[in-house]
C-alpha cells in the first residue's frame, strides 16, 4: 500500500469547477433533481479553507429546493449548504478530479411544469443538464441540445454548455406536452359531428386522424433506434 503526504494550502485561487451536472426527473406528482459536481485541483496542495472564510467554490442549488441530501444521507466533509448554495470548502486534493459532489433534493411545487433558473456563483467548465422525458418540450435558454441519453430504459433529453463565467444565471423550463391522442380524438369528434349534419367530410377526418397516429408511432421508433 503506497501512501501519499500532501502539505495544505488555504489559496483556493487555482480551483476550479471543472463539471456540473443536473438531472431533472419527476414521480409520484414531485419534482426531484440531482446534483454533481466535480473540481479541479491543478497544484500539488491539499486545499482546506476555514469556516471563517470565503468558500473555495460555491454550487447554486435550484429555487424552491427541500432537504438536501448527499450520498447515503449524509452531505460530504467539508460540504455547508448556507442561503440555497453549497459552499465546498475541502479537503480538495490534488489533481483532475480533487473533489466530488453529489446531492439530490425534491423542488417544493406540484405544478406539471418546471419553471427554475440555473445560478453559476463560480465559472463552470462543462454543465450538462439532463430531463427524464415523460413527453416534454423544454426551454433551456443558451444551453446547446444534444442526443437523448438513456439510463435503465429511461430516456433523458440532454444540454450542454460550455466555459460558463461566474455570475451566470440559465433560465430553464420544462413543460408537459398534451396526450399525443388529443388530436386523433379531435378529428374524430368533429367527423362526427359532420356525419350527423350528413356532411360528406367523416372520411377524411377519419383518415387524418389515423395518420397522425401512423406519424407519432415513426418518430418514436426513429428516437429509439438512435439510442440504441
Amino acid at each position: 500500500i503506497d501512501f501519499e503526504i500532501f502539505d495544505t494550502s488555504s489559496d483556493a485561487t487555482r480551483l476550479r469547477l471543472k463539471s456540473l451536472q443536473w438531472v431533472i426527473a419527476r414521480s409520484a406528482g414531485v419534482w426531484r433533481l440531482q446534483q454533481s459536481a466535480v473540481v479541479e485541483n491543478p497544484d500539488s496542495r491539499v486545499v482546506i479553507v476555514a469556516p471563517d472564510a470565503a468558500p473555495a467554490l460555491s454550487v447554486a442549488l435550484a429555487p424552491g429546493h427541500g432537504e438536501v441530501e448527499g450520498v447515503f444521507g449524509r452531505l460530504p466533509e467539508g460540504v455547508v449548504i448556507r442561503d440555497g448554495v453549497a459552499e465546498i470548502r475541502g479537503p480538495i486534493l490534488p489533481g483532475a478530479e480533487g473533489f466530488s459532489l453529489q446531492l439530490a433534493y425534491d423542488l417544493d411545487t406540484r405544478d406539471t411544469s418546471l419553471d427554475t433558473s440555473i445560478s453559476l456563483p463560480d465559472a463552470v467548465e462543462e454543465l450538462a443538464v439532463y430531463v427524464q422525458d415523460f413527453g416534454i418540450d423544454v426551454d433551456a435558454g443558451g444551453l446547446h441540445p444534444a442526443r437523448p441519453t438513456r439510463e435503465q430504459d429511461v430516456i433523458y433529453q440532454s444540454f450542454l454548455g460550455f466555459e460558463l463565467p461566474a455570475g451566470s444565471r440559465l433560465p430553464f423550463r420544462v413543460s408537459a406536452l398534451p396526450p399525443a391522442t388529443e388530436l386523433p380524438q379531435l378529428a374524430l369528434a368533429l367527423g362526427a359531428v359532420c356525419d350527423l349534419l350528413g356532411l360528406p367530410c367523416l372520411l377524411v377526418l377519419r383518415v387524418l386522424a389515423v395518420h397522425v397516429l401512423v406519424l407519432a408511432l415513426v418518430v418514436r421508433v426513429v428516437v429509439l433506434a438512435a439510442l440504441l
